[in-house]
């Protein structure tokens, strides 16, 4: 299987994609063909489905490579060289354990305009706490590889 997609893998995905962006093109066509998007009230706009299939394409698309990428390839790279992928099984232990942290250190903002926003949208405070904790961890991580980065060249500069 793994000669098969190095072989033929990219192949497949272009097919894939144009098959599914013609049939995509398709579905909007007809759906355009069968309204006049320009007179149509916003409310109506917002109702549309034409760009439907589209979107839940995308969205399997990405559960599929998801899925292939991480299940398939993860397990048998782990499978087959588990002491070199314990490196890499500790970093992301790592990072769930930052975002644990900044989880649980997230308060929900009562007042401004986050607050209003989250009342306009009804988000959750848990919701609200996990969008905090996933942006805190995406910075420090950020922050961590831009430190790294600048020891990493300026190690280099003075070799």
């Amino acid at each position: 299987m793994y000669k098969f997609l190095i072989n033929k893998g990219q192949t497949l995905a272009f097919i894939l994609g144009a098959g599914l962006s013609i049939i995509f093109a398709l579905f909007i066509y007809i759906g355009i063909k069968d309204r006049d998007l320009a007179q149509m009230s916003n409310e109506a706009l917002i109702e549309t489905d034409i760009f439907n299939f589209g979107i839940y394409a995308a969205i399997a698309l990405i559960a599929l490579a998801a899925v292939l990428v991480f299940v398939i390839f993860a397990i048998a790279g782990l499978l087959r060289d588990f002491k070199s992928s314990l490196k890499v099984l500790i970093g992301i232990g790592l990072i769930l354990v930052l975002f644990f942290i900044f989880y649980t250190v997230a308060t929900p903002d009562e007042t401004g305009i986050l607050a209003r926003l989250a009342g306009e949208f009804d988000i959750s405070d848990n919701i609200s706490k996990f969008i905090s904790a996933g942006i805190n961890t995406t910075l420090s991580l950020l922050g961590l590889a831009l430190v790294i980065w600048l020891f990493s060249e300026l190690r280099n500069a003075l070799k």
